[in-house]
């Protein structure tokens, strides 16, 4: 299955200003949608779907995608913001930005990091946007639960006068665990 889709300005297929195709649905475009790249006025354009198969079932299944997509672009945009804490902002993004990317393509929604705010420059607002309010609710608590574990800190640096009672603790700790397992095996 092969699909095209262009898009014509009514100058361009010298067509009347006042023909309005598709009705209401082409008025209901914001600038997130389809045509979001163009700078231009979305409600003035027409566009045009041409796909190409041999395969009925196909054909089908196209139609039922773009009526899927129409009922979704009717949907109003929500938002909701919560706050962060500004040094997680770099682990909530991720390397190369793959964790909001992963983010934003999971729950279909469009995320943004503020800079550090003047008043608490300790957090950062993140303000999401959707057409599903159940989907950004979900989003928000993985972000806060999962993306951002609560226990994540950087680690305190060791003080060098205690470097080796810490340690001692720790591998204490370590054999005391080691020796509670151990009698679950025997």
């Amino acid at each position: 299955t092969e699909c095209v889709i262009r898009s014509y300005t009514p100058e361009e297929l010298d067509v009347e200003e006042h023909f309005q195709p598709d009705g209401d649905w082409v008025n209901n475009f914001q600038s997130n949608d389809w045509f979001s790249d163009q700078k231009e006025d979305c409600s003035r354009k027409i566009t045009y779907l041409m796909v190409r198969t041999n395969d009925e079932k196909s054909l089908q299944m196209v139609r039922l995608k773009i009526i899927e997509i129409i009922e979704e672009t009717k949907q109003q945009w929500k938002s909701t913001q919560f706050l962060v804490d500004s040094h997680v902002v770099g682990y909530l993004v991720g390397r190369g930005g793959r964790n909001i990317k992963n983010l934003r393509d999971k729950f279909n929604v469009q995320i943004d990091i503020s800079d550090p705010n003047p008043e608490n420059p300790l957090k950062s607002t993140v303000t999401v946007n959707g057409r599903d309010l159940q989907a950004m609710k979900e989003l928000e608590i993985v972000m806060k639960e999962t993306v951002l574990p609560r226990n994540y800190n950087r680690m305190p640096r060791a003080k060098e006068e205690t470097f080796e009672e810490d340690l001692e603790k720790e591998l204490e700790e370590l054999r005391n665990a080691g020796e509670v397992l151990a009698k679950g095996f025997y």
